[in-house]
């Protein structure tokens, strides 16, 4: 398990502290560092990108992993931190005091281990640091569509590029990928600015779902004040999905009505309520939704739709996978608002029948 006392010296602490207090800093490096690299990324093609996104503990991670183990996916990985703008500077500095990859379980005590080299979210670093205004509340509002910003997308566009070269140095052709939780709030920006990307969203049956999201919130909570590093490092990589950290999404307004703490089953079964309301009522074209109690139940065949949509070449090592899947932990579900049972239910049937075929 990820201990924040442990596992990160005073060295790496300030490293990351002062990585993360001037993002404009990195921002500048980043251009710095298209014309130093520019013969490595200008050749480098961005195409059909995928994208996923969910609510987190809907097998989000797990998916992102199962995808990035092919050759044709490159994503950003621990190696990555801190300095997230500018990741083809930092390969090369950091590869001079490069640390072996050892796994570890992460903080969730999911079971889910990780190391230098494994795929991770950190792309919503890149968002804050243009748009930082947005991060100054303590809830976070759907994304405006008109609020475009060509800075960011041609930055984007060459970040991504970078990723490539980084992580697949002799395929110029292969995909980006992310997992990205807080991309459920910009699902039409994303694919108005990738129109040939996916987008995936993973879905859970709603109770299991909102107690898990509960329970690790009670956790990160503990964590969060054990380990005071834990918090700002959380908050450092946008993750502000549970604990001290913790800044709902507040679709439609949900929110701003709900009665419910966060310490109460009943927030979260409300939460899971209205993002996947708004979800389904703003589903994209190359979005899908994506079952993971079918996948656990079935997961060659979940698998192979996977391909399918994707155009996999190589289907066989992504059905090898399938022994990843596997139905979570049973655990007694609270006694949730009989009214907000319905209502979850109903969306939950919407999802299933809405979900690749």
């Amino acid at each position: 398990m990820t201990d924040f006392n442990v596992d990160y010296t005073a060295l790496d602490r300030l490293l990351h502290e002062a990585a993360f207090a001037a993002p404009g800093i990195q921002r500048a490096v980043a251009d710095i560092e298209d014309a130093l690299f520019s013969k490595r990324i200008r050749n480098v093609n961005i195409s059909k990108p995928v994208f996923i996104a969910s609510l987190p503990r809907a097998g989000t991670t797990l998916l992102l992993e199962t995808l990035s183990e092919l050759p044709e996916f490159a994503s950003h990985t621990y190696r990555d931190m801190p300095f997230l703008l500018c990741p083809m500077w930092w390969d090369k500095i950091s590869a001079k005091f490069r640390k072996t990859a050892h796994l570890r379980e992460r903080a969730h005590e999911d079971g889910i281990k990780i190391g230098y080299d494994s795929p991770e979210a950190f792309e919503e670093i890149l968002w804050r640091a243009f748009w930082p205004k947005r991060y100054k509340s303590k809830s976070f509002s759907v994304w405006p569509q008109e609020d475009d910003n060509r800075a960011f997308e041609s930055f984007f566009r060459n970040h991504i590029r970078k990723i490539i070269a980084l992580r697949r140095p002799n395929n110029n052709s292969a995909r980006y990928i992310s997992k990205n939780n807080a991309n459920i709030i910009r699902i039409k920006t994303l694919a108005k600015m990738f129109p040939d990307g996916t987008i995936f969203v993973p879905f859970r049956q709603p109770f299991a779902h909102a107690d898990s999201l509960q329970r690790m919130h009670v956790r990160f909570e503990q964590l969060h004040k054990e380990q005071p590093f834990s918090q700002r490092y959380m908050e450092h990589l946008g993750h502000y999905e549970f604990g001290k950290t913790l800044r709902p999404i507040n679709f439609d307004g949900w929110l701003d009505a709900s009665p419910f703490s966060p310490n109460t089953a009943n927030f979260w079964l409300s939460y899971w309520i209205a993002a996947f309301r708004h979800l389904l009522e703003n589903k994209q074209k190359n979005m899908f939704f994506f079952s993971y109690e079918k996948c656990c139940a079935d997961p060659k065949r979940e698998l192979e739709k996977l391909a399918d949509i994707l155009m996999i070449s190589q289907t066989e090592k992504l059905l090898s996978q399938a022994e990843k899947y596997r139905a979570p932990r049973q655990f007694e579900l609270p006694n949730y608002s009989a009214p907000l049972k319905e209502e979850a239910m109903g969306i939950y049937r919407a999802l299933l029948d809405n979900s690749i075929t």
